[in-house]
């Protein structure tokens, strides 16, 4: 992914001004797909001129990013546009929360992939198989397609430090 050439009209980074075709370079979305968001409401550049034109800020980076998670953890548009509408969480929170809701997504997966290669240690013979870890195999790949608890978790900001929530 090249870098792409940003207008900056001010010293502070905030300020900077990227075109459709940047933002599309810095996220890797298409340009069709940041004009869908903008569209539908999900995300809408800062910045537009009388001419038509319109820019994204590091704002809208950030939100996009927050959309790109909302999305993989299964909300709906209605969902995330309420949620990027609220009061913003500070960036460093925000990517903890993050990081916290894959690594325990990936707790899960792994979780899966564990009970799967037992299982088909245990049931190299079909006549004697245990199917108690079939169950088990299934009962893990249920909890990797539970999207509510992933959105209550990202909802409420993670785990608590009293009484810590669970995914």
């Amino acid at each position: 992914m090249t870098n792409p050439q940003c207008i900056e009209p001010a010293e502070d980074i905030s300020l900077t001004l990227c075109k459709v075709s940047e933002m599309s370079q810095l996220s890797g979305l298409r340009k069709r797909a940041l004009r869908r968001y903008d569209r539908i409401g999900l995300l809408h550049p800062e910045v537009r001129l009388d001419s038509g034109r319109h820019f994204y800020t590091r704002h809208d980076l950030i939100q996009l990013e927050r959309l790109a998670v909302m999305q993989m953890l299964g909300f709906s548009r209605s969902e995330i546009k309420d949620c990027l509408h609220k009061e913003e969480r500070d960036l460093r929170d925000e990517l903890r929360l993050q990081r916290e809701i894959l690594l325990e997504k990936r707790r899960r997966l792994n979780r899966a992939i564990y009970f799967m290669e037992y299982a088909e240690q245990v049931n190299r013979d079909p006549e004697s198989a245990d199917w108690h870890y079939l169950g088990l195999v299934v009962e893990a790949i249920q909890s990797l397609r539970d999207p509510e608890s992933f959105k209550k978790f990202y909802i409420q900001g993670g785990m608590k430090e009293e009484g810590k929530s669970e995914v």
